[in-house]
This record gives C-alpha cells, structure tokens and sequence, in this order.
C-alpha cells in the first residue's frame, strides 16, 4: 500500500490546451470510487484479504465445510465488495474469521458493515446453539432463500416459488402505458432488451421449469400484440417465427426455453474448459513471471522453489532442482528437454497403438488429441440396444426364468428365478446366495435349482429361459 500511495503521490500531470501541455501539478485530492484505477487497487487490496483466509485455513486455524473427496472445499468468494466465507459452525472458526476481517480493516482501512451482514447456519442446528453463536459475533442471522447478486439462492432444486417473483418483477416493467404508446419496432426493442438484460442472470444458474417459461412467453406475446400483458388477441404469425433472426424475416426475439438451455450449456461448458492446465501449458499461457515480462511488465521475479532463477515454465517443469531430480529418474540420468520429453511421450503413445491397446472415447477431444499425434482413431464399439420381450407359456404349462450374476471373476454371487403361468401370474420364485464362483455357475445353478424347486413341486411342464446361451 505504501508503494501504490507513493506511486501516485510522486506523479505529476499535465493539461493540453490548444493540443500542448501546459504546467504540471501533483495529485492531491485521491481517486475517485469509480476512477479506471480504483478496480484495480480494490483487487489488490481485496487480494490480501483472500490470501490472509487462505494462510487461516492451511494453519488450520479455520476449518473449511466438508466435501467429497475429489473436490476442493470452498472457502470465500470476493466480489467487488462482497465477501462470503464458507466454514464449519464452531465458536473457533468464527473468531478467526472475526480476526481476519479486523487485520484487514486494521491494514487496509476498509471497515466492514456489520448492520449488512448475515450469518446463514445450517438447518440441522438447535436454536439454543443458535443464539450462543449469534451472540458471541453480533451479526443478524440470515435464511435462505436470500438474492445475492440478483440471483436467488436457495436450497434444493429451483421451485416455481421461487422463481415466480423474478418472472414477475420482470413482467412488471411491461407496463401497458408503455405498450399502448409504443409501435411495434418499439415493442419487439423492449422486449428484447428486457429478455436479454433480465432474464439472463438466472438463466445462466437455474433451469426454469416448463410451465414458468410458457407462463411468461404468454405474457410476452399478449404486450407484443395488444400492448398489455393480460389482453390478448388472435394472432396469426406464430412465436417461432417471431424469435428468427432478421435476415429470415423474424422480429430477432429470444425463445425463453431455449435460451435458458444455451445458457446453462455455456455455463457447463466454462466449467469444462476454464483452468485447463494441458490447453494452457501446450499453449504456454501459464500465468508465470516470465509471461509478464513478455507482455511488458517489469518485476522482480524469484522462484517460489529454489529461490535462484526467473520464474518460467521452462525452469519450473524442467530447470528447478526439484523438476530436474524427477526428470533424471525419469530419464534415467540424461539431461531433460522439452524435445525428449515430448518424444518420450509420442513414443509411448505409438507404442500402446502399435499394440492395439484401448479404444478412445467416441468424442472430438480425444480424435483431436489423436489427429495431434499423428495417430488414427481406433473408437469404441456403440452400444446394441435389443428388444426383449417376454413370451407366455402355452396352456397348463409353467414358465421360469432364472439368471445369475457375480461381482467379479470369480467372486460373490448369486441366483435367482420367477414362475409364472400362461397369465403371467407368479406362481413362485426363489433367490439363493453364493459364495465365490465363476458367473457360469451361478447361471448353471440357478437353471438347475429351478429344476429341482418344480419337480418337487409337481410341476412337470416346464420352460425353461435363461439370458446364458451355454445353460440354454
């Protein structure tokens, strides 16, 4: 902070008159909240308040919620000037979370508004526990559902309670003074505009149900026709036509569903391909040092390993002593480069596809990597999918069907089979466990039991059917 304030405190500026500078002077008064620099600096201070938690939770000093073991559990977001923090319910966590914010305010000289805030617990909590928790903070405690953002946030899966004042906000500013004094251009740039500016924060979050989507499209179409939301009119131009572009002779509008659906595919798709180290390492566009320097930044750089040379992708994969130990075991005591490394790599590639090994998934991606390699795609076989249909026996004859399974080869296992009559009634049915066997005799005793269960029953007229053609 102190070298941001000299920074700007050093600077001199000048004013052109008649298109020459004329005097300089310093800056004195400070920066305005919504100057081009005041984001950045909110971000550099906001960047301490991130990695001061992030100390916090690896010190264990707070504990982060539980997640499944293949996540990352979340432990703030910042966003512009809101702050969530996600930990567990327990009088520690909450004073250190209390700390942290009275470092940064204490440092920074930004305050946080208590009166603002909320604490959310969760619903398996007593209200005594509740109070205590509340009491030792000061800060309200807030409920779900709650808007942050302008989006909802809630639990459980979006309800049509709770998106229903959303849609009705947002129909609301179809007001029909607005529509009786508009001409349709000026109707179809209304709702155009509304659609693509309201509609598209929760679309881009929650999957809106059918009948929210048809309800509000309705409503559109009745202020495009007849100027107000609630009149309607006999139209003879139909919706989809509406929603085509201008150049097929459409008013260019938005198909709510379908727009709802694009969105949260792109949202996926974000998800998908954000942060992927391979796409930015091929591509070197990892955030090192080194690319700062390349695109015109100057500053001073050490590698945050071995402390000795310029961070780079180069010393960072390969050069670092750390890098270089595990390439030599690798390589077997020869000098590591990106040229071997990649060859290693191809050779290995060529190798498992001279063999045959494997099949890539049926996607772009892996034929793409593939193409890169120079290698043909060997894909995986489609799945058959066959009609199964069961048959009755004839008359006074009875029908059983048996099957066997396994978890493994071999490995526990068992068998079952249903008797039923012409009429497809159940006359009987069995299922026997097993201990460790092979999957074709589970099969083999499972038609061998039912064999044995209808001789003893004096049921003499028997089909026998079995999903194994080598029982049958």
């Amino acid at each position: 902070m102190d070298w941001i304030v000299s920074i700007l405190g050093s600077s001199r500026l000048s004013v052109l008159i008649n298109g020459s500078p004329t005097g300089y002077f310093s800056s004195s008064i400070g920066l305005r909240q919504r100057g081009p620099l005041f984001p950045l600096l909110f971000g550099v201070v906001e960047d301490f308040l991130s990695r001061l938690l992030s100390r916090m939770v690896e010190s264990d000093q707070l504990l982060p919620i539980s997640s499944p073991r293949v996540f990352f559990a979340l432990t703030h977001l910042l966003h512009v000037d809101d702050v969530s923090v996600f930990c567990r319910i327990i009088v520690k966590n909450l004073k250190s979370v209390m700390l942290a914010f009275r470092i940064y305010g204490s440092i920074s000289g930004q305050l946080v508004n208590w009166s603002k805030s909320s604490i959310i617990f969760e619903s398996l909590i007593s209200l005594t526990r509740i109070s205590s928790l509340q009491s030792l903070v000061g800060i309200q405690i807030g409920r779900f559902p709650f808007s942050y953002l302008g989006v909802p946030l809630f639990w459980d899966k979006p309800r049509k309670a709770i998106l229903m004042p959303i849609a009705d906000k947002i129909l609301s500013k179809f007001a029909k003074w607005k529509g009786k004094s508009l001409s349709l251009a000026g109707l179809a740039t209304l709702i155009r505009s509304m659609i693509t500016g309201s509609f598209v924060c929760s679309f881009m979050v929650y999957k809106w149900s059918t009948f929210l989507t048809k309800m509000v499209t309705k409503k559109i179409i009745n202020f495009l026709w007849t100027g107000s939301c609630e009149e309607r009119k006999l139209v003879h131009v139909a919706w989809n036509r509406c929603c085509k572009p201008y150049d097929f002779c459409g008013l260019g509008l938005k198909d709510l569903a379908l727009l709802n659906g694009s969105l949260l595919r792109k949202l996926t798709w974000k998800l998908l391909t954000s942060n992927n180290f391979s796409f930015t390492f091929l591509h070197d566009r990892l955030p090192t040092d080194d690319l700062l320097f390349r695109s015109g930044f100057r500053l001073a750089s050490r590698c945050s390993v071995c402390g000795a040379s310029l961070e780079s992708v180069d010393h960072l994969f390969l050069k670092c002593p750390l890098a270089a130990d595990l390439w030599e075991s690798i390589f077997e005591g020869k000098s590591a480069d990106f040229r071997v490394a990649l060859s290693l790599v191809c050779y290995s590639v060529y190798d498992e596809n001279s063999l045959g090994i494997g099949c890539m998934r049926n996607c772009v991606d892996d034929l793409l990597i593939l193409h890169w390699f120079g290698l043909y795609g060997r894909s995986s076989k489609a799945t058959v999918i066959r009609s199964v249909v069961w048959l009755p026996p004839a008359p006074r004859w009875i029908k059983v069907n048996t099957d066997g399974v396994t978890l493994g080869w071999p490995d526990v296992g068992g068998c079952g089979g249903v008797f039923r009559t012409c009429r497809s009634f159940v006359k009987a049915c069995f299922a026997v466990p097993l201990g460790q066997v092979f999957t074709f005799e589970a099969e083999l005793l499972a038609a061998s039991l039912a064999i044995n269960y209808a001789w003893n029953l004096g049921w003499h007229r028997i089909w026998l059917e079995s999903d194994s053609s080598y029982i049958v």
